[in-house]
């Protein structure tokens, strides 16, 4: 079963969890748990690993520390949108910009009526798109790497 880690927690409180809300002219949503796939090659995740890359820092400061997280797992019935290219952008719903904007913008609060959450793999399309300046990197711009965003907070078994 697919290990996740969450960042900024060192535990899942259902109480702090919120419903997704779209935001206007962002690409990304409030509200959810955001988290990224732990592997063999990347047990602290890609999130963690952009971090480092980037010497990304903010106002958050320790917030994002390598002890401050949690790691969980999705229930076997959870029904999660994968997107790997961004092909598959376009059949999902979208919401309107006040201006135009160079990303795309999904309407998630729709989204979260079908789906538990939604995992963006970066890492599966073709690098060529990449660097041509194409594809699901620019697309969903501000993603930054693989990353699931749960929707839905029953689907969450964390892991000891």
């Amino acid at each position: 079963m697919q290990e996740y880690i969450h960042y900024g927690n060192k535990e899942f409180k259902e109480e702090l969890f919120r419903p997704i809300k779209n935001r206007e002219n962002f690409v990304k949503p409030n509200g959810g748990l955001w988290a990224s796939r732990i592997t063999k090659e990347r047990p602290y995740g890609d999130w963690r690993e952009w971090v480092d890359a980037e010497h990304f820092s903010n106002e958050f400061g320790e917030k994002y520390g390598r002890d401050n997280f949690f790691k969980f797992q999705l229930k076997k019935d959870a029904n999660i949108l994968i997107i790997k290219r961004a092909e598959e952008l376009l059949a999902l719903p979208k919401i309107g910009a006040i201006f135009p904007l160079p990303f795309v913008m999904l309407d998630f609060e729709e989204l979260s009526k079908e789906y538990d959450g939604i995992e963006v793999l970066m890492s599966e399309e073709d690098k060529l798109d990449l660097e041509i300046g194409e594809g699901l990197y620019w697309e969903l711009y501000g993603w930054d790497c693989d990353s699931l965003l749960v929707f839905n907070k029953d689907i969450v078994e964390v892991l000891e």
